[in-house]
Order: structure tokens, then C-alpha cells, then sequence
């Protein structure tokens, strides 16, 4: 099963002096039942390099849940969400469902998240926007309607894509000095065409 989320985490141009294959830094956090944990930085293995696609996981679910019950596996009726920052704190994500639970029909569904592509979008050596999407997976358990450690998936895949925009301002402003020159040359040489026409009817 395939969940699409898409947002554009910043406008602004805010992080430069990017050079291919320079590491981006990236942190994460995860909230579980009104409680948060502080940003912790992933490993640069795993972090996105400048301009470069990359694939790449993370600890899923199964690993992720136990950061809050002293490194043993939770059994969870509670959502699980989770926060990614590039450049911290210029772009932040929203919080991803991670873990989730659902009824379908009379049976409980767990909805876990399993796969997330970011893409950056950079003008020359800038960041300008980051945006992800997401996919999850569905998975039915007729026993209880608890996660189990035996289900809950070990890892997310996390997949970098790079898209290269050209700044509209700088074409619009080489096309305004053109204009500009070419009817300052114009100008000049019907000046010039008006000033001889003169001397020779004088």
C-alpha cells in the first residue's frame, strides 16, 4: 500500500555554500503518547550528501518504539509519529505517522511506515525546499489488536532525490539589461543619424 504526502517545507533560500557531495546534516525525533524526544543526529552513512541520489534505511518501528520503554518493544495502541530536520532547524518536517492502528471490518489493521522519498530542490549551491513522500504498509492480525514486535517493520528505506531549478530573477534581470542596452544603442544612433542630418542641411 502506497500513502502520498507531499509538502514544501521552506521557501526561503537559507542554506548555501553546498558543494556536490557535501553531507546534509539531518536529525530526527519521535513522539509517542504525549511524550517527545530531543533531536539525536543520524548517522552521516545514512544522511543525504549534496546534489548526489542516495538510498539508504534507518531503524523503523520495531527499534524506534523501544527509544521509550527503557530498550524493550511496546505494545501500541497509541500513534507513533516522527520528525526529520535538514540544516537544523531551517527545514523541519512535519510529523510522519511512523506507526498507526485502523479497524477493517471486525479485524485490527496496522499501518506502518516503510518507505520515505525526499527531494531537494536547489539552485546552484543552495537548498530551497525540501519535500517528502511517503508509503506504508497494511498489516492484519487477527490474534489481538496490538503491535507485536514480530510484525512491526525493522527498518524505513529512505530515498534522496536532487532537482536543480535556475533562478527566474537572474534570467529576467539579464533580459531587462538587454532591453535596456539595446535601446540606449537605439537612442544613440538616431542621435547620431539627427545630428548629421543637420550638419548637412546647414
Amino acid at each position: 500500500m502506497s500513502h502520498t504526502v507531499l509538502f514544501v517545507l521552506c521557501l526561503i533560500t537559507i542554506c548555501g555554500c553546498n558543494r556536490l557531495g557535501d553531507v546534509v546534516p539531518m536529525l530526527k525525533r519521535v513522539q509517542y503518547d504525549g511524550k517527545r524526544t530531543e533531536w539525536s543526529d543520524i548517522d552521516f552513512s545514512q544522511t543525504p550528501r549534496f546534489g548526489i541520489k542516495k538510498t539508504t534505511t534507518i531503524k523503523g518501528a520495531k527499534d524506534l518504539l523501544k527509544i521509550f520503554n527503557d530498550g524493550k518493544y511496546i505494545e501500541s495502541e497509541t500513534d507513533v509519529k516522527v520528525s526529520f530536520s535538514f540544516h537544523h532547524p531551517q527545514f523541519i518536517t512535519p510529523w510522519i505517522t511512523l506507526f498507526s492502528e485502523k479497524t477493517n471490518g471486525y479485524k485490527p489493521v496496522q499501518h506502518y511506515l516503510t518507505e520515505i522519498d525526499f527531494t531537494f530542490i536547489y539552485t546552484g549551491d543552495t537548498i530551497t525546499e525540501v519535500k517528502y513522500h511517503t508509503h506504508y504498509t497494511d498489516d492484519e492480525q487477527l490474534e489481538n489488536n496490538k503491535a507485536t514486535e514480530r510484525h512491526a517493520p525493522s527498518h524505513i528505506t529512505i530515498n534522496y532525490h536532487w532537482h536543480e531549478e535556475y533562478e527566474k530573477d537572474a534570467f529576467t534581470s539579464l533580459t531587462f539589461l538587454y532591453v535596456i542596452s539595446l535601446s540606449c544603442a537605439v537612442y544613440i544612433m538616431y542621435s547620431i543619424i539627427i545630428e548629421a542630418s543637420k550638419s548637412v542641411q546647414y
